[in-house]
């Protein structure tokens, strides 16, 4: 295992670098209000496709589907990849016609007060508030728990570093600095993903080997009938769907679209990854 400092180094080491690399590509160029809130009309599908993508594989990704499968199964496992598609392809169909309602709009919260007034402007953005807040308070805690499993290093450490990295280039470079970075994460997530994978599969002795060990330990858990994943994975698709319609930063990437079609192939993509 590293020791703990020296995984610190490299985690603040690296923060650092997105911090700079953030703030240094918005400080080429002018930034109006709007491009800090939105970037309206500037993202073509392959940038949209990294940072839309970059936004819904977080670190997560490295936890919670691995619980799900210890107990809910393949069943769940399934549940959990549809939950996580399906509002990426509402947005694919909700997104445009957002913008056609309201094109100088950029997000949902505004466009309550349009439809229905005041009152569900209020209430909707204290949802989209409050879930961005359990968003925020996963993920952090998602990536101070994988680097103390990595060297042991402090979860306060690790969170205050992320949480101050973050906020230093979003706050000055606002949306369009946030997208800049996606896109560099967005190149490392996936062949690191298939990195962690194939290792995790050679540990096990192969991928025989691995589902063996696991089909005899929990037969259960391999069948499409296994009751609990079952109910498991449908509670996910509703829950995840329902709780990402209240991403602030998916509708942002709504305006942030070049044109219809572009938003469309850009939330399509994305939930097929």
């Amino acid at each position: 295992m590293m020791s703990p400092l020296s995984a610190f180094a490299i985690l603040a080491a690296t923060v650092l670098l997105f911090t700079l690399l953030g703030i240094g590509h918005v400080r080429r160029r002018g930034l109006s209000l709007d491009d800090h809130l939105v970037c309206r009309n500037q993202t073509g599908t392959g940038v949209g496709l990294a940072t839309v993508t970059a936004s819904a594989i977080g670190a997560w990704v490295l936890f919670s589907p691995a619980e799900t499968a210890t107990w809910a199964g393949m069943a769940g496992i399934a549940g959990y990849a549809l939950g996580q598609a399906a509002p990426l392809f509402l947005l694919a169909w909700l997104g445009p016609r957002l913008r056609e309602r309201m094109p100088d709009g950029c997000a949902l919260h505004e466009y309550a007060q349009h439809r229905y007034g005041p009152r569900l402007r209020r209430f909707t953005l204290a949802l989209v508030l409050f879930y961005l807040f359990v968003f925020l308070a996963a993920e952090i805690t998602a990536i101070a728990l994988a680097v103390r499993l990595l060297a042991d290093v402090p979860l306060a450490w690790t969170a205050i570093v992320v949480t101050a990295g973050t906020v230093a280039y979003t706050g000055y470079g606002g949306l369009r600095a946030s997208i800049f970075t996606d896109r560099i994460q967005f190149a490392m997530i996936l062949p690191l993903l298939a990195a962690v994978f194939l290792g995790a599969l050679a540990r096990l002795g192969g991928p025989a080997a691995a589902f063996h060990r696991a089909a005899a330990a929990s037969p259960q858990l391999f069948s499409w009938r296994h009751a609990a994943g079952i109910e498991f994975g449908f509670t996910l698709i509703i829950a995840i769907t329902a709780a990402n319609l209240f991403h602030q930063g998916f509708w942002q990437r709504v305006y942030a679209g070049r044109d219809t079609p572009t938003v469309r192939r850009t939330y399509a993509y994305s939930g097929l990854i």
